[in-house]
């Protein structure tokens, strides 16, 4: 890896306006974060198995270079 930044949070879907789960809430516990990554030159297939290995990366997405500029 070369370079990362974070890019957002999202918070949990099950907080309510008092800033707190309800007893039925347990499957919506978690909020997300977004980060972006520029990998060294060869090292994509390792990246996306540590990714993939990871058991806390929900998704990832690809960017081609044309997309970032």
């Amino acid at each position: 890896m070369q370079d990362v930044a974070f890019v957002e949070r999202t918070e949990p879907t099950s907080l309510h306006v008092e800033e707190r789960m309800e007893e039925d809430d347990d499957f919506l516990a978690f909020g997300t974060e977004t980060w972006d990554f520029v990998i060294a030159d060869g090292r994509d297939d390792e990246f996306r198995l540590a990714l993939a290995n990871s058991e806390v990366v929900m998704e990832f997405e690809e960017l081609d270079e044309e997309m970032i500029a």
